[in-house]
């Protein structure tokens, strides 16, 4: 799990060190560390890709941030598909529901327009145009109103944690 240390990477990986053995990558600056010691992919059949340093209020503000997502993705796909011969890991890669699609039809469905409507939805379209083109086996998520236990509120995303945030607080 790639991301193990964020909000929605942790739970999958609490959730999932209950069943299975997982190598938790708190970031994708661990994996990056981890990149360097020439990791091999035998024997890890899922990859989860739950990192991202970016939201979208960062990737407006900090078109760096989306450049370094989008190398980052671009690195582990190089990495899993330089081992040749060997199995291929299925990756499955969180993605955004509420900034990928760019259709005005609601609801939205998984053949709706999905250009991305700001920075951080563009991001994600092309790194899921990367992981397409990529031949490796793959699984996109588009989530959306995600909440739960630890999340904080006033990060720039995460709808249903502000909604429960402002009415604690008694504001509008």
């Amino acid at each position: 799990v790639v991301g193990a240390s964020g909000f929605i990477g942790g739970a999958l990986a609490d959730y999932l060190t209950r069943y299975f053995d997982v190598l938790r990558l708190n970031s994708r600056h661990s994996w990056e560390s981890i990149e360097n010691q020439n990791l091999q992919f035998s024997g890890i059949s899922r990859v989860f890709w739950c990192a991202s340093a970016a939201n979208p209020v960062q990737s407006e503000n900090h078109p760096e941030l989306v450049l370094d997502e989008i190398r980052s993705l671009q690195r582990l796909i190089s990495r899993i598909t330089s081992d040749k011969g060997k199995a291929i890991p299925k990756v499955i890669f969180l993605s955004s529901a509420g900034c990928t699609y760019s259709s005005n039809v609601l609801p939205f469905k998984e053949t709706s327009t999905a250009q991305g409507t700001n920075a951080y939805g563009r991001m994600k379209v092309k790194q899921e145009e990367l992981l397409r083109a990529s031949g490796i086996p793959h699984l996109i998520l588009r989530i959306g109103n995600v909440y739960g236990p630890g999340q904080i509120a006033g990060r720039g995303q995460g709808l249903i944690a502000n909604l429960i945030e402002k009415q604690l607080r008694h504001e509008s």
